[in-house]
């Protein structure tokens, strides 16, 4: 009986694992802000961004978010969780300026 149970947990891990894979998968690079500091930066972004990006999180007094620039459709494009709605926007203004 604990044979089914050893093989729903691993089959459950393996899925987890799965979703998680293809949800990186088109992950182009990936900032954690931490006490308004950028604490992490993970794959390709310049320099000069993470910079301005980093102004614009101590400016706003952000605690924590993740920034994540993901490919869709040939662009890449900003996805932001932990700021307001304003913060969002000033950091989309400073990735998609030329």
């Amino acid at each position: 009986m604990w044979h089914l149970l050893v093989v729903a947990v691993v089959a459950v891990g393996f899925v987890a694992w799965v979703t998680w894979a293809a949800a990186r998968a088109n992950e182009v690079f990936r900032i954690d802000v931490r006490d308004g500091r950028i604490a992490r930066v993970r794959g390709k972004v310049q320099a000069q961004a993470v910079r301005e990006m980093a102004d614009v999180v101590r400016h706003a007094r952000v605690d924590r978010a993740v920034i994540r620039g993901v490919r869709a459709a040939g662009r890449t494009r900003l996805v932001v969780r932990g700021t307001d709605p304003p913060t969002t926007q000033r950091l989309r203004n400073v990735f998609h300026t030329p």
